[in-house]
């Protein structure tokens, strides 16, 4: 078993994603990095049903071609890595889940990604949802616990942005944001490949 593997999500094979790929290995070079994609030919696995990236992990993680390692890390495509996941996850690389932002009904009641009110007796150990998907950390056993979930129809329904988040709290794991180094995950600028040490993704609207 690794210490480490990083999921790279794309759903096309050309130059920006071919150079974010060599970016991500060479800050990583003691870590797996596995491509997956939703149709593009080229990646080691393909799966064409799985309805967002986290969905597309956790059925990589269910299949028999799946890497043992003690925690997960997602990237997207369009995710550029100045810093290994080390240094960057380092306040947080011992919790089972870290992400960029946790949405629950207490702190965005408005948040349009929410089931509707009447539905959240479905979850009795509460709603919450995890956004960007990419840069989520997830511990290997947080992994089983939504690959053995993800196909169940009261997570199947949710929008992927709270699907992840409520079979973590099924599971009964905790989550935090990544801090105090969020703010160079969640960027509302351009990617550019002078920007400082850091791990930067574009804000998608």
């Amino acid at each position: 078993m690794t210490h480490s593997c990083i999921l790279w999500l794309y759903h096309r094979d050309d130059d920006v994603t071919r150079e974010h790929l060599w970016r991500c290995r060479y800050f990583n070079p003691d870590i797996a990095v596995v491509p997956l994609t939703f149709g593009a030919h080229t990646a080691p696995w393909r799966n064409e049903e799985a309805n967002h990236i986290l969905d597309l992990g956790f059925r990589w993680f269910a299949s028999d071609r799946r890497i043992e390692a003690d925690r997960y890390f997602f990237f997207e495509w369009d995710t550029l890595l100045r810093e290994s996941v080390k240094v960057f996850y380092r306040s947080c690389w011992d919790d089972p889940v870290a992400v960029p932002q946790i949405f629950t009904p207490k702190s965005y009641p408005g948040w349009s990604h929410f089931p509707p009110v009447m539905t959240f007796d479905l979850y009795p150990l509460g709603v919450q949802g995890f956004s960007p998907h990419c840069g989520i950390m997830l511990t290997r056993d947080v992994m089983k616990a939504c690959s053995e979930r993800y196909q169940e129809k009261r997570f199947a329904t949710l929008h992927g942005e709270c699907a992840a988040g409520c079979m973590v709290l099924d599971a009964g794991f905790p989550s935090v944001e990544i801090f105090p180094k969020a703010h160079h995950f969640i960027s509302c600028a351009p990617v550019a490949t002078d920007r400082e040490a850091g791990i930067w993704h574009p804000i998608k609207t």
